[in-house]
């Protein structure tokens, strides 16, 4: 794991940002976290946030209720 940010604690707030794009027309509460493959070095961001909202995101995305661009 390289860095782990939260809206609550961004940092330079670069992985915050991101995750907002996906997420924040749903939710706030999550941890974004910039990740690092051991073995061949990829980087990735992962989005982490509560099981019961995940499940009501997907929800309300499949209904329509999703901004455009994240559908």
């Amino acid at each position: 794991m390289v860095t782990t940010r939260s809206v609550n604690k961004p940092g330079r707030g670069a992985e915050v940002k991101k995750a907002l794009k996906v997420v924040g027309w749903y939710t706030c509460d999550f941890v974004a976290r910039n990740r690092k493959c051991l073995d061949c070095g990829y980087n990735m961001l992962t989005v982490e946030l509560p099981l019961v909202d995940f499940s009501s995101m997907i929800r309300e995305a499949a209904e329509g209720h999703a901004p455009e661009d994240v559908s």
